[in-house]
């Protein structure tokens, strides 16, 4: 599986993050303020499962996590504060492991966290970025942010002015549109091309939840397992709620 890195939503400008290590453990980056906080709780949620994560180890700036019991179950991060409740979005399907992808627990878009009350704050995941590797002398990352609801973005950096890669790619179902060529910008750090696609959409909103295999392929080739929560944009977040600033 290739490296990825979750921008969760923002909390008074601090934010969590979680990420795919290469040796495929799933880890919880937190913002160093939060370890100064010593009545904050963080759990792990899914619908039917709680897993608090502070009970299970000692506080530190990255907490390992568990795999999700069901992985294409909405998955949530629940921080509790003194005064107040922090439900953080993790689009569904990205943390299960390789093992546990048959079947889809639930049908139909996100839904609201579990046993979410009224004064409750619900924050959007952000951005999630996956390290492909190396293709024709260039670094290619995959991203995805919750503002584009399924679109994808290809990037590919060279340390010196180049050219573009040569890329195709191709999905297991449905089709890829190209809505934007490579785009070229230089900068302190080289020279990023960037280009720009949108999964087809189905028709039928509320479709089920399911992974595709998307191909990058070029002078070197990479294959991901991408979760409609990713690639279908009627699967967008189901965060609607305003985060007012402070903890």
């Amino acid at each position: 599986m290739a490296p990825w890195h979750l921008a969760l939503g923002a909390l008074d400008e601090l934010q969590p993050s979680i990420e795919l290590e290469p040796d495929e453990r799933l880890a919880l980056q937190l913002p160093v303020e939060w370890l100064e906080l010593p009545y904050l709780r963080i759990a792990m949620v899914q619908p039917g499962r709680q897993i608090e994560l502070h009970a299970l180890h000692a506080p530190a700036r990255s907490l390992p996590l568990p795999r999700p019991m069901a992985p294409l179950d909405d998955l949530w991060l629940l921080v509790r504060a003194a005064t107040r409740r922090y439900w953080f979005e993790v689009p569904y399907g990205v943390c299960g492991s390789p093992a546990d992808r048959d079947g889809a627990p639930q049908a139909g878009p996100p839904r609201p966290p579990p046993g979410a009350m009224l004064d409750d704050a619900v924050i959007p995941w952000r951005a999630l970025r996956y390290a492909l590797g190396s293709s024709d002398g260039c670094q290619l990352e995959l991203i995805f942010t919750s503002v584009r609801p399924g679109q994808i973005e290809l990037e590919a950096r060279r340390d010196e002015p180049g050219p573009p890669p040569q890329i195709a790619m191709s999905a297991s179902t449905g089709s890829l549109q190209l809505l934007e060529p490579w785009v070229t910008s230089s900068g302190e750090t080289g020279q990023v091309h960037a280009t720009r696609y949108a999964f087809a959409c189905d028709a039928e909103a509320g479709s089920a939840r399911a992974y595709l295999q998307l191909l990058v392929a070029g002078a070197s080739s990479f294959e991901l397992a991408l979760p409609s929560s990713l690639t279908d944009p009627t699967h967008r977040s189901a965060a609607r709620h305003r985060v007012p600033r402070g903890v």
